[in-house]
């Protein structure tokens, strides 16, 4: 059951009158968050770069691995993809990807959306795209360096780095994956989707929860 989650960001100043009235006006399946959002910019995964927001897109996606504490250490651990195989002394990353994962809606996961998001972020060329340049993709090369081997399966062809930077990098809110199918039936003038996921993850994230709306207060 996908839990929804209302997002509604109140400026820092108001905090306790807020907190005071918020048990009656707040819907029981809704999370309010009180921020200051004078730097929020986007929740869309491709663009998004802040930490405040980061922590919000990360709620509404899912990356192939995620960053977690394992024995007191933050660990890149397997994430939609269930586990990968590192080959080519360190410079090819096969990702199986798990078969149960779903989006919101209930699309699967499948390997065209992990190639398209990935594809997508450089595309757009926003703030953390050169994170995925450092490890060796770049807009001119991704047709070669981001490639499908099957509908459960993705091939990166990365520079040798250590896989802990590798397997970290695409565990941040920007390797978030998006529904390609929702995404591009929300395009408009060639923009991937990017004004429809300003502010939302309906149908195109595979996280915990789903952003349907953010409102300022």
């Amino acid at each position: 059951m996908w839990k929804r989650v209302m997002i509604l960001f109140l400026a820092l100043s108001s905090l306790l009158t807020f907190a005071s009235n918020s048990p009656a006006a707040t819907p029981k399946d809704s999370l309010v968050i009180a921020a200051d959002t004078q730097i929020l910019i986007s929740l869309d995964p491709a663009v998004c770069y802040e930490t405040f927001a980061a922590q919000i897109t990360e709620a509404g996606y899912s990356g192939l691995t995620s960053i977690q504490p394992v024995n007191g250490v933050l660990t890149p651990v397997p994430c939609l993809a269930e586990k990968w195989d590192i080959l080519d002394n360190g410079t090819k990353y096969v990702f199986h990807l798990r078969k149960n994962a779903r989006f919101s809606n209930g699309d699967p996961v499948t390997a065209d959306d992990v190639v398209f998001s990935f594809q997508r972020l450089l595309s757009i060329n926003k703030s953390p795209a050169w994170l995925l340049e450092e490890i060796g993709l770049t807009k001119e090369n991704m047709q070669e360096t981001i490639a499908k081997q099957d509908d459960n399966t993705v091939v990166l062809k990365t520079k040798p780095l250590a896989p802990n930077v590798i397997l970290s990098i695409l565990g941040g809110s920007w390797g978030g994956i998006v529904n390609k199918k929702v995404v591009m039936a929300n395009e408009v003038n060639g923009d991937f989707g990017e004004a429809y996921l300003l502010d939302k993850s309906v149908g195109a994230g595979a996280g915990p929860y789903e952003i349907v709306d953010m409102e300022e207060k």
